[in-house]
């Protein structure tokens, strides 16, 4: 998809966030057919894009020895 929406669920699908989707559903249920205020709508789609984002970044840090041997106890680190 080419919005800025579908592009937030693109990435939402392609990193398996199934809360993030249900959050924006309910979002854009509440905005399309409960009247919600559009600033208020737009400020939790950016929160739900800031969350996705935040562990998007997440990934990108490689992790600490504790959590290696906590997910990997038999390995040597």
């Amino acid at each position: 998809m080419s919005t800025f929406i579908g592009e937030l669920y693109d990435q939402i699908e392609k990193h398996e966030l199934h809360d993030l989707r249900e959050r924006l559903n309910n979002i854009l249920e509440c905005f399309v057919y409960h009247s919600a205020p559009m600033e208020d709508a737009h400020d939790a789609i950016d929160e739900v894009w800031k969350e996705m984002d935040d562990y998007i970044e997440s990934l990108k840090v490689p992790p600490e020895e504790e959590e290696l041997l906590l997910h990997h106890p038999n390995m040597c680190v």
